[in-house]
């Protein structure tokens, strides 16, 4: 968040908070923009609108100058963008996804322009993530991972200001309101101090549910996880009748090692399972596991 200048003794802290927050939701839509540029995925006249929108309502931040579209032209514009959308996906880009990002652009600029309730924040911030979540459909690169670090940090900040903005309008009166420029960039440097620590705590999280639980899922998550999926492997119980997808699993179901056989030289065939109790719907077996003894010569 860039260092704003506050006149002293002429800015309360709701308006400075105000302020913050116009700012911070500002970078937090155009982080978004810049990952889903970054990808190469979006055409150049969408780059190019959109960019200049962005450069405008930054412009306007600096200069406190605010251009709001008043509400009804929202509705008709929106309306409009309707044929615009099914002509971009039957006549231009002919692509869903294409389409569908132009819409979410289009729907971003219009909001930018026309912040009159909390809930036109919501929107915001919920699209410029939509941004950030088609720029990882359409990239498998590790910038991503980079602009996605630098997208949660600004939201991060975003969001507490948010959370601030909605307490002080909900109290009545604010006892002995500070007005002083030093208080007002305390409070910016206290968010900015907090937000890469919130930041790497979400990534740490995020690398422990996404990197570590899937190694062990197999054995604790899936084993609570109803499914209609039929895996081939070995097992030692068959339900007749069952509907499922037959889908090919790679998992591991034994590990077999040969003595003396360090190159896999044996072309051994292994035999399956027989299933020899019948219940009516099931086939089970009715042997549990024994120990094979080897004969003296090595033979079982």
């Amino acid at each position: 968040m860039p260092d704003i200048s506050i006149p002293a003794g002429g800015i309360t802290t709701a308006k400075a908070i105000e302020r913050y927050f116009n700012v911070s939701l500002f970078l937090l839509v155009l982080c978004g923009f810049v990952t889903l540029a970054s990808t190469g995925g979006l055409d150049l006249p969408a780059v190019t609108g959109v960019g200049l929108a962005l450069l405008l309502r930054g412009y306007q931040l600096l200069t406190q100058r605010d251009f709001v579209i008043p509400e009804h032209w929202t509705t008709y514009l929106t309306l409009i963008y309707v044929v615009v959308y099914f002509a971009d996906y039957f006549l231009v880009s002919g692509s869903f996804l294409t389409s569908t990002v132009h819409l979410v652009l289009f729907l971003m600029v219009v909001r930018l322009f026309s912040l009159q309730r909390t809930r036109d924040h919501y929107t915001l911030a919920v699209l410029s993530f939509l941004m950030v979540l088609a720029s990882a459909v359409l990239t498998v690169g590790s910038v991503f991972v980079f602009a996605f670090a630098g997208f949660l940090m600004v939201a991060v900040v975003t969001f507490v200001l948010m959370e601030m903005r909605h307490s002080v309008a909900q109290e009545a009166a604010i006892a002995q309101d500070p007005r002083g420029p030093a208080v007002q960039r305390r409070m910016a440097y206290s968010l900015l101090a907090i937000a890469p620590a919130l930041m790497m705590l979400i990534l740490a999280g995020s690398f422990f549910i996404f990197f570590f639980l899937p190694r062990i899922s197999s054995r604790y998550l899936t084993a609570y996880t109803p499914t209609s999926d039929v895996s081939t492997g070995f097992t030692d119980r068959l339900q007749l009748g069952r509907i499922g997808q037959i889908q090919q699993s790679g998992a591991v179901v034994m590990h077999i090692e040969i003595q003396n056989d360090t190159q896999g030289l044996y072309d051994l065939k292994w035999r399956g399972v027989a299933l020899n109790v019948f219940d009516g719907r099931v086939w089970s077996n009715s042997f549990g596991p024994r120990q094979l003894h080897s004969s003296p010569d090595g033979s079982y």
